[in-house]
């Protein structure tokens, strides 16, 4: 396995990004054939629109179906610079010899967790394994977030997303970003996990608490 994950991480940047883009680009393509059908729609919608209003909404979405994938590459470069950004500060004030272009490739790479993840969670939703729900449906994570261990309770807004931040994807992804981060400065996963993973917890914090501060500002 270590062989394989060492392998993945040689392999060229463009490369992965191409391939981390095709896997959104399936997730997309079932979603919106197979997801969002005119059924889905009006089950959703009938007992608050009209069937002639829903109808528009339909061919609205229709339309602008490849405004999604315009998306792809924000959706991957938007968090892998940012992460990035952080952790070369880190490595910085460490004093330690690595380029923002590597770790930036490694943070890129890292990301093929959430787009299999996407993918998972679009096949498991095809198939009702998850709930579907117009409302959430594209942020329902829920199942593999603390926030299953609250599902039959009334959880304060304020901590829904919080709870959601803490789940299984997350995880994977700092544990793979450990791994690249030690395959680039040649050290110990162990040595890898012990930075990656308080920088990016202290990540995980100030963005929970910049995005709760922006839903106060913008549902006030």
């Amino acid at each position: 396995m270590v062989k394989y994950l060492d392998l993945y991480f040689k392999l060229n940047t463009w490369f992965v990004l191409a391939l981390i883009s095709c896997i959104y680009c399936i997730s997309l393509i079932i979603e919106l054939h197979f997801i969002f059908t005119d059924q889905f729609y009006f089950s959703s919608l009938s007992k608050i629109y009209s069937n002639e209003y829903i109808d528009n909404i339909i061919i609205g979405e229709r339309e602008s179906e490849w405004v999604n994938f315009l998306f792809i590459p924000f959706v991957i470069f938007i968090p892998s610079v940012l992460i990035a950004f952080i952790l070369n500060l880190v490595v910085l004030l460490n004093n330690i010899d690595l380029s923002f272009v590597r770790v930036l490739s490694v943070t890129i790479k890292a990301n093929i967790v959430f787009a299999i993840n996407y993918l998972i969670s679009t096949v498991l939703k095809t198939f009702n394994v998850i709930t579907k729900d117009i409302w959430d449906i594209n942020n329902n994570y829920d199942y593999q977030s603390l926030l299953v261990f609250f599902k039959d309770s009334n959880v304060p807004q304020y901590l829904k997303y919080p709870l959601q931040l803490v789940n299984i994807s997350e995880l994977i992804f700092i544990l793979f970003l450990s791994f690249g981060f030690s395959h680039i400065r040649r050290v110990s996963y162990r040595n890898g996990v012990s930075f990656v993973f308080p920088t990016y917890l202290i990540l995980l914090v100030i963005w929970a608490i910049f995005t709760l501060f922006i839903e106060r500002v913008v549902t006030n």
